[in-house]
Parts: structure tokens; sequence; C-alpha cells
């Protein structure tokens, strides 16, 4: 600072002075979370790359150098990929605002409610720890009770195909739908059902062929049921259990044992035998 002193002494000459002051001016840096959001607004159990979105301020009095962001999740939050959930900033001054970006993903088996995330701000001078709320939603989450039938045979046409579907939890499901996945059924594989309340069931109804090539035996059928919930589409996959058997006849066929295999093999090339023979010898006395 500069000051500038005059005045007047009592023969009435004037006199003026600068002087320059040197003063300490005080205060620190600090930060302050100015708001937070995360992209889906809607988030459930097994999401990933979910986008969380900070904004903070140095609201001190001095610059921070050398700033670091980093954001700390609890048990069942984890970053998307490595660095995903660090930020560093650099030079920030005061009153300048900054928009950070991570990215997490959420567990399967994570329990619904709101979780506070803790975003540390380190700089040359200190280090603060702010709140970040995410909120996480119970999302619908079904079973198949009953299949109806359980066993099908190869190349079978137009078969009525019955679900029993439960909703396990409490939370409305709309717009579910019903699809058989893989190659062992074609035709009608989905089914739509509409809105399931949460802990009700409903079924999903199929007209479908079995395919000729289908494995024979027990065999898992995945089974994807697909709603809408909070304005998301979500999905979960489901395996079902059915046997596929073969057609009758070559069933039958394959359970006989070798020797019987061998002796039906040697019947049929005796009866073939003996058609050659009585063609021949009808041929060569003239008759028909």
């Amino acid at each position: 600072l500069v000051a500038h002193v005059s005045y007047v002494d009592a023969r009435g000459r004037s006199y003026a002075y600068s002087v320059v002051l040197g003063v300490k001016v005080g205060g620190e840096a600090r930060f302050t979370l100015l708001r937070s959001y995360y992209v889906p607004p809607a988030v459930f159990p097994g999401d990933s790359n979910v986008e969380v979105v900070a904004v903070i301020a140095n609201v001190g009095e001095q610059p921070a150098e050398e700033v670091e962001a980093s954001l700390i999740t609890p048990n069942g939050i984890t970053p998307s990929y490595a660095g995903s959930t660090e930020v560093k900033l650099g030079l920030v001054r005061p009153g300048e605002h900054r928009e950070l970006r991570f990215y997490v993903d959420l567990d399967e088996g994570l329990s619904s409610g709101r979780y506070n995330l803790t975003l540390k701000v380190s700089y040359a001078s200190g280090a603060e720890a702010l709140t970040i709320p995410l909120d996480v939603s119970r999302k619908a989450r079904f079973e198949v009770v009953e299949v109806e039938p359980r066993a099908f045979r190869r190349d079978e046409r137009g078969v009525e195909l019955t679900m029993l579907l439960r909703n396990l939890e409490d939370v409305e499901a709309e717009q579910v739908r019903v699809k058989l996945l893989g190659a062992i059924f074609t035709g009608s594989t989905t089914s739509f059902i509409g809105t399931v309340e949460g802990h009700s069931t409903a079924t999903a109804s199929f007209d479908v062929d079995v395919s000729p090539t289908a494995p024979i035996g027990d065999v898992d059928v995945e089974v994807q049921v697909i709603w809408a919930q909070r304005g998301r589409m979500l999905m979960q996959s489901v395996k079902v259990p059915i046997r596929v058997e073969g057609e009758v006849g070559v069933e039958a066929l394959r359970a006989l044992p070798l020797r019987y295999k061998l002796g039906l093999i040697a019947l049929v090339a005796i009866a073939v035998l003996t058609a050659y023979i009585v063609r021949r010898s009808r041929r060569s006395t003239g008759r028909p």
C-alpha cells in the first residue's frame, strides 16, 4: 500500500510525502460443495458406470495450490475403473469453482437406501472432507415359480408353454415382458405381461416349436425378464430347467442294449435279402 502525507507548516509552506506500507493479508483456502447429482438420476443395485458429479468452490481468501480430489466410497460401491474416483485440479483461486466427475459401480447385492460418499479435497496447505449423498433404489426381482410343461420332444410343434413368475420385492414393475433366449425354442418366444405389483405373481404364455437339433436331456433355458421402473428399463436373466426327449422311435432304439441293436440289424438285412430273392425268383418264372 502507498500512503500520501501532505501538510502546511506555520509559515505557509506545503509539504508532501509518499510512504510505502507493507501489509500481511491473513486467511486461507477453504472449499465447499455447491451442488452434486448423479447420472442416471435413479440408480439400482448392479448398476455400472454411474456418473457422480460434484461442483466445489474455493470460498477462502487464499489460492489453493496442487489441489487433488478423491471420492471415498463405502462397501458395495467401487470405482468403475482405475483412477475413476480421482481428479487433479492444480491451482484453484479464491471464488473459483470446479466441476468434478467420478464413475462408480454398485454391487448387485447392495441394499437400497442413502449412502454418503466422502469427497476428500487436498491441497498444499491443507485438506477437507465433503459429503455427497447417493440414494440407491430398490428394484424388482423375479423368480420362475412354475413351468408347464417341463418335458418336450425334439421337433415338437405348437407347444403351449406357460411360466408363473413372482416379483420377490415390494416394488412395482411396469411394462413387464418375458423372452425365451437360445436356440431350443422358436415361434412366439416373447410374452407381454404388463404391470406386476410387489410380492405378486403373473403368467407368461408362449406358443413355441422345439428345435429338431435341441440337445437331449436336462438343459437350462435362459429366460430374460425386462421391465420399467422409475423411468428406466431394467433386465434380469433367470435359468429355467427343462427336459428334452428325442423322437419316440429313435429314443426307444437308442435305449436298446447293443446285442438287441445288432439283432435288429440282422433281421432287417435278412428281410431285405429275402425280398430280393423272391423278386428274382418271380422274374425267372415269369410271374409278376
